[in-house]
């Protein structure tokens, strides 16, 4: 794993955590390591007996099975996919359990946690914990450019390793 400052982008589904994960790489040295359910396909296409790509563009549509699923997976270590996202860089989105978040947080496997809200977005039922477990909130309810701006205020601040 690399020195470098670590960042877990958190929230509801079609928030711009993804976003978030992947523009922080672009502005900072920060690797864009992807996300937790990336890390998590090959299990999934497996249990899905479905093609990788299939899996990736269906699981949307099968959430809630996807969440089971990958719960099921980190039974016997909660941080499993958190290791996972960590080898490829430094900045990943997506983990959506209570349990995976308070063993995540208890090894100190991220050094920041950030919360991105979309206002109006519907509620996620896989995502079960709270804002209040981020160390930061990025409100994402303007454009593109506001939210790249949003971004850029958050890295400053944190004293993030700028390009």
């Amino acid at each position: 794993m690399s020195k470098l400052p670590t960042v877990l982008f958190v929230g509801a589904g079609r928030a711009g955590k993804d976003h978030a994960a992947h523009y922080l790489s672009v502005i900072t040295t920060l690797r864009y390591a992807g996300s937790f359910s990336w890390a998590a396909l090959p299990h999934m296409a497996k249990v899905l007996g479905e093609h990788p790509q299939i899996a990736w563009e269906r699981r949307h549509n099968h959430r809630g099975l996807w969440k089971r699923e990958l719960d099921k997976l980190r039974e016997k270590d909660q941080c499993y996919l958190a290791r996972l996202v960590l080898r490829d860089g430094e900045s990943a989105a997506g983990l959506r359990d209570r349990r995976e978040i308070d063993a995540v947080k208890a090894e100190k496997l991220f050094t920041h946690i950030v919360w991105v809200e979309r206002p109006g977005n519907p509620a996620d039922p896989t995502v079960t914990f709270t804002a209040d477990e981020a160390d930061f909130t990025i409100i994402n309810d303007g454009d593109i450019d506001k939210f790249h701006a949003d971004l850029r205020s958050f890295a400053r601040n944190y004293k993030l390793p700028l390009k």
